[in-house]
């Protein structure tokens, strides 16, 4: 079985102002999953770069995270009004959890740089698998 989860085209706005902010988030019985998220960030400010940390989040019932994956990008301004800065950004988990989880796609701008951030084409997926092998 897969969950899959879109969000609408510039669903989410990353402020700057430090706070973390939810771009997706999916519960997901216990099992054995190999999650992944995608995004794109664009940034219409001319002249700042933003910079901005991600993070793909797999957490039990008591907010213990119990695996994740993060990533810190920058996003170059843009080069015109018309044509935004932009960068994308890819997660990925796979791991067997023996209680319910909860999935969730944080970003945090690093930066007080003028503008908000702007995130696009949001994509949660969790597929059940029968096992994962490390290596």
């Amino acid at each position: 079985m897969v969950h899959r989860q879109a969000l609408p085209q510039g669903a989410a706005s990353i402020p700057n102002t430090g706070a973390t902010i939810t771009l997706a988030s999916t519960t997901l019985n216990s099992g054995t999953y190999m999650i992944s998220a995608k995004m794109w960030l664009s940034n219409t400010q001319t002249a700042k770069t933003h910079y901005v940390k991600c993070s793909l989040v797999a957490q039990d019932a008591s907010a213990n995270i119990l695996d994740s994956d993060s990533t810190s990008a920058t996003v170059v301004s843009a080069i015109s009004s018309s044509i935004p800065g932009t960068t994308a950004l890819p997660f990925v988990i796979a791991n067997s959890f023996n209680t319910a989880i909860t999935v969730t796609l944080n970003c945090q701008r690093l930066d007080t740089n003028a503008g908000s951030t702007s995130a696009f084409d949001i994509k949660l997926t969790a597929g059940e698998i029968s096992a994962v092998v490390s290596q």
